[in-house]
């Protein structure tokens, strides 16, 4: 399986990274939304899990390019932001699944099972 993590956090990719070291999945990261679009693009991952809040582009334009481009991939969220209103928001963008950071590895493990299958 290919994973693309999208985060502008190197501490919050590390963390995701040591969640999913169980799958022994290829990991490709990248540090925010405009490199992760041309990862994807190059990549051709099988899952991404997103951050919402980064600067430059952010989570929500990331999810609007992957939708103009075409993109089936699943994408989980991942954010500290719970706000009802942002997970409509991200809903409607076609996300996957939503998880509040930090998760915990069964959390995220979890996820990517439902989401895959």
């Amino acid at each position: 399986m290919k994973i693309l993590l999208i985060d502008d956090s190197l501490v919050s990719r590390m963390i995701t990274k040591k969640a999913l070291t169980s799958l022994k999945a290829d990991i490709f990261e990248a540090g925010g939304g405009n490199d992760g679009i041309k990862i994807a693009a190059e990549k051709k991952p099988e899952l991404i899990i997103l951050d919402l809040l980064m600067p430059g582009m952010d989570g929500f334009e990331v999810l609007e390019k992957l939708n103009s481009n075409g993109s089936t991939v699943p994408v989980i969220i991942l954010s500290a932001d719970i706000q009802g209103t942002t997970r409509e928001k991200i809903k409607s963008l076609g996300a996957a699944a939503f998880i509040k950071k930090p998760p915990s590895a069964e959390t995220l493990l979890d996820a990517i099972e439902k989401v895959i299958q």
